[in-house]
């Protein structure tokens, strides 16, 4: 079975920022379909005039907050409520040093926000360690269209460092200019010579293969052929390959820009720090307790902050079907014990698209189990359960 995955919605969302400084046409890029992306499209090609509202898009949010400082108008940035109780405050304070022109409308340190046409006047900076990289990343996005070289030196434990790498790569591939070394990152002024390269086709999305990477390892399918992707991959889920093949899955990458995933032997206890990876965490944490691998997750501290409290949903939802989580110190703790289902048992996604996407493998195994309003994997797969029903025709010895 062969499975087309869309572009990678992390790069999309930069691309596109990038794009609109530059004054191209961002419709000219091959974007993914997630409403993530389509949103943040909307806004930049002008369908929200000056009030912004992200929905519950927290990349948009943070990316836009960065962006409405360099507009010549006032803008309303707004969200969903989920939006609201996400905290922009470390954004919006180094925004503000710069001389940035932002009010919170409600709560402090929270959206909505009123950004005034503001003029810049940003200096290098050393970071605290930060709660999200898109922080980082948001300044990392409008600082080459600044009057000035800016140095941001990163805080030795700050998280999430593969996103910040990707958002450089994403600078280079467009023909901007910026080094990272030592923790040090230094964006350089764009050029007035500057020629930009051609709109890049985007790898597809390594988080959205990694639900694919579980249905193998959990011997739903024996192999799957999955595309575009490459081994070269500058997002930070491409650790997939590595991970995966302790949980019982080996990856061919292929010439023609694809990969096979083949059933392998997985290895008997898992540990794993995601820091570096925490959109993958929930997706792991399934795989275990379906294969029964008793495991430690650790690294789990921006699972709080995200479209909800995944750090503790998580173990809430599992709790329905008689597996305990401990979850202490930003870890998740799982000993090997069975999943139970008495009942049809309903798993409440929170409005989050990880939680329902994480759980799909379990849905496919114990039918009984069904996972609430399906449709928020929008934000980030919306094709997700028409190749899930295509599987299962290929499966049905499996249901």
């Amino acid at each position: 079975m062969q499975i087309t995955v869309e572009p990678s919605k992390s790069l999309c969302n930069r691309y596109l920022i990038l794009h609109h400084l530059l004054g191209n046409n961002v419709d000219e890029l091959q974007l993914s379909s997630a409403d993530d992306v389509q949103v943040l499209k909307s806004i930049l090609n002008g369908q929200h005039g000056n009030h912004w509202n992200v929905g519950h898009t927290g990349t948009a949010f943070r990316f836009l907050t960065a962006l409405a400082c360099l507009q010549n108008e006032e803008i309303i940035l707004t969200g969903s409520e989920r939006i609201k109780e996400r905290p922009i405050a470390p954004l919006v304070d180094i925004l503000r040093k710069w001389g940035a022109e932002i009010s919170y409308l409600n709560k402090e340190g929270f959206a909505p926000l009123k950004i005034s046409s503001s003029k810049l006047s940003p200096t290098s900076i050393s970071l605290e360690k930060l709660a999200s990289s898109q922080f980082i990343t948001a300044l990392l996005l409008i600082a080459p269209f600044l009057e000035t070289e800016l140095n941001f030196q990163l805080h030795p434990k700050q998280g999430s460092t593969s996103y910040i790498k990707m958002t450089l790569d994403c600078l280079k591939n467009t023909g901007l200019n910026c080094s990272y070394k030592n923790n040090q990152i230094s964006i350089y002024p764009v050029s007035d010579t500057l020629k930009v390269k051609d709109f890049p086709k985007i790898e597809s999305d390594w988080s959205s293969a990694s639900y694919w990477y579980s249905m193998v390892a959990c011997g739903i399918i024996n192999e799957l052929e999955l595309s575009y992707f490459t081994s070269e991959s500058s997002q930070g889920d491409a650790v997939l390959p590595r991970i995966f093949n302790q949980l019982g899955v080996t990856t061919v990458f292929q010439r023609n820009q694809k990969i096979l995933l083949k059933k392998s032997k997985a290895v008997s206890y898992f540990k794993i720090d995601c820091t570096e990876c925490p959109d993958i965490a929930q997706t792991l944490l399934i795989t275990c307790i379906i294969k029964q691998i008793p495991c430690e997750i650790s690294g789990l501290e921006s699972l709080v902050v995200k479209e909800c409290d995944r750090y503790n949903k998580m173990p809430e939802e599992l709790k329905k079907l008689q597996i305990k989580i401990i979850n202490d110190s930003f870890c998740w703790a799982y000993h090997g014990e069975p999943i139970q289902i008495n009942k049809k048992t309903e798993i409440q996604t929170h409005k989050d698209h990880r939680i329902a996407l994480s759980f799909a493998p379990i849905q496919f195994l114990y039918p009984d189990i069904i996972i609430t309003n399906k449709k928020v994997v929008n934000k980030s797969y919306p094709d997700f359960w028409s190749f899930f029903e295509e599987l299962k025709s290929h499966q049905p010895n499996l249901l």
